[in-house]
């Protein structure tokens, strides 16, 4: 006959357990951490859908091209929070004495035209995608409409992802930067 070894452990309580996250949440998870990490989905979900979409009509498939359009409606859907989440991250992105005004304004605005374009995209993929279920043929003219849409709103995004990168990390936009990080000024 076996032996059975039965370890009393103490586990903590449910409110003990939402409080510890909660507390954590409230300390590592403020605006900031969270736009970064939404802001990305967008800027790769959309020019992945596009190369999707390219694909699509390449080989007239419709599921492919299901795929690109799913893809523009996650991106679409995603882009709100993230923007909105911006404001919050702005306010912290003040209190930090390296961040220039100037930038987090150009990054605000192209990023209204990017949420603006991917919004677009996205309400368009979804009537695409409602208004042709169950049809089994390809509609190539709406296809390449939406195709222009998505080249358009993945601009807007890798630009608005340009100028975000530019408030935090300057140094990666310089052209007065060499490769070990010396000014090419310094000699003068």
């Amino acid at each position: 006959m076996g032996c059975v070894v039965r370890f009393r452990t103490r586990l903590p309580r449910v409110s003990q357990l939402r409080y510890a996250v909660e507390r954590n949440l409230k300390e590592f998870m403020n605006a900031a951490p969270l736009h970064l990490i939404l802001v990305h989905f967008p800027i790769v979900l959309v020019p992945v859908g596009t190369f999707f979409l390219l694909i699509s009509l390449f080989l007239r498939s419709n599921p492919v091209g299901r795929s690109a359009l799913s893809l523009f409606i996650l991106a679409g859907l995603l882009a709100v929070p993230a923007y909105l989440l911006g404001e919050g991250a702005e306010d912290i992105a003040k209190l930090v004495s390296e961040v220039k005004k100037h930038d987090i304004h150009e990054h605000e605005e192209a990023a209204l035209f990017a949420l603006i374009s991917t919004s677009v995209l996205a309400v368009c993929s979804a009537l695409f995608l409602f208004l042709k279920r169950g049809l089994s043929d390809y509609s190539v003219k709406p296809i390449v409409g939406i195709l222009v849409l998505a080249i358009f709103a993945a601009s807007t995004l890798i630009l608005t992802g340009q100028r975000g990168g530019m408030i935090r990390h300057p140094e990666a936009f310089s052209a007065n930067v060499t490769q070990k990080g010396e000014s090419l000024n310094d000699g003068d």
